[in-house]
């Protein structure tokens, strides 16, 4: 009973969803996290299947992890998108697969870590890369970047045109080299 009373404390006091499914895909036991995430108490999450809980994409790219985890015995890695979601719009989900002494899977473990402000700065990254790119390659004149090396990391097309080369033949490479 003590040992059950600290793995459930480590479970519910995790910051990110724990889960075990059995062989199956049904879930045996969530975090308090976990729950949280589904809105609905852990009791009524029990004995379901993830495409039950996320009848949609999310719930089915989760499903095929789990037969993954089933078909090779290794641990399944995938970004998911739950578009329906404010929290966990973007997940890291971890699957592995469980097993007994004799070394038989018996039930699927999982994580989800919630990545969506990652994901939202790597959007807004690659926003901004766009416009500094329309920008740079906008402007009447040649313009370079180079790294502390002296390689170059980002040119435009004034550049290009005037030393008549490609940008693969620039790139990484130094005034010397080009």
């Amino acid at each position: 009973a003590l040992s059950e009373a600290r793995l459930q404390a480590f479970l519910d006091n995790a910051p990110f969803i724990m889960s075990i499914k059995d062989v199956e895909g049904r879930l045996l036991m969530i975090n308090r996290e976990g729950a949280e995430s589904y809105e609905a108490p852990e009791e009524t999450l029990r004995g379901h299947l993830t495409e039950e809980l996320l009848p949609d994409a999310a719930g089915r790219a989760i499903t095929s992890m789990s037969r993954e985890v089933m078909a090779t015995g290794g641990v399944v890695t995938k970004e998911i998108q739950l578009p329906t979601h404010e929290r966990y719009h973007w997940s890291l989900e971890i699957e592995f697969p469980i097993r007994d002494s004799a070394g038989r899977i018996t039930a699927i473990g999982g994580f989800a870590v919630d990545i969506s402000e990652q994901k939202k700065a790597e959007l807004a990254l690659r926003e901004s890369e766009a416009r500094l790119r329309a920008i740079f390659d906008h402007v009447p004149v040649t313009l370079s970047l180079s790294n502390p090396a002296g390689r170059y990391t980002m040119i435009n097309r004034r550049f290009l045109d005037k030393v008549g080369k490609s940008q693969d033949e620039v790139i990484g490479h130094t005034a010397e080299e080009v």
